[in-house]
């Protein structure tokens, strides 16, 4: 298979990994079909080249505290990154390398365009063909999407604008700041 071209702009990294998370999404759909689905969150590791899908589930119960909440412990979610098993999860490749290519440049340029990396992701996370495959699925009242800056974890949604309060998907509000 030919490898794709690494996108050019945020907007064409946005829409590609759009389609593969919707992909994905729809290679899940019949496995995950009686789960009930709270979260979904991308996590964006640009330092190691690395995009993870997580979806948190009714099965799961986190203690939610002022101090501890589902997202502080997103490595312990049962379907975290569970995109590993998709099938064409690879093909996208060219997508890890180029945020990692993001990432390892000089800091200036570096610190420029890292904030519209997580808005170019959080976009994808929330745009209408992933939304159409959430569709797919068993929702809570409550589901939310997310993606956030691993450093800062559970300080800013990056979803927060592409998603209204008044869309049928909910995004969280920063329960502290930074």
């Amino acid at each position: 298979m030919k490898q794709p071209r690494p996108p050019q702009n945020n907007e064409e990294f946005s829409e590609a990994l759009s389609e593969i998370i919707a992909t994905c999404l729809r290679q899940w759909q019949h496995r995950l079909h009686f789960e009930a689905m709270r979260a979904l969150d991308l996590g964006c590791f640009p330092w190691h080249g690395y995009l993870e899908l997580s979806f948190l589930t009714t099965q799961e119960m986190f203690e939610e505290t002022e101090d501890n909440d589902k997202w502080e412990n997103i490595g312990d979610w049962r379907w975290y990154n569970f995109n590993e098993e998709c099938r064409d999860w690879e093909e996208f490749k060219h997508l890890t390398q180029w945020i990692r290519g993001k990432w390892y440049q000089p800091e200036k340029e570096r610190e420029a365009e890292i904030e519209p990396l997580f808005e170019a992701s959080a976009r994808a996370l929330s745009s209408p063909p992933v939304i159409q495959e959430l569709r797919n699925y068993l929702l809570t009242p409550d589901f939310q999407l997310s993606v956030f800056h691993p450093d800062y974890s559970g300080t800013h949604n990056y979803c927060h604008p592409f998603l209204t309060e008044d869309s049928w998907i909910k995004v969280i509000k920063p329960i502290r700041t930074a």
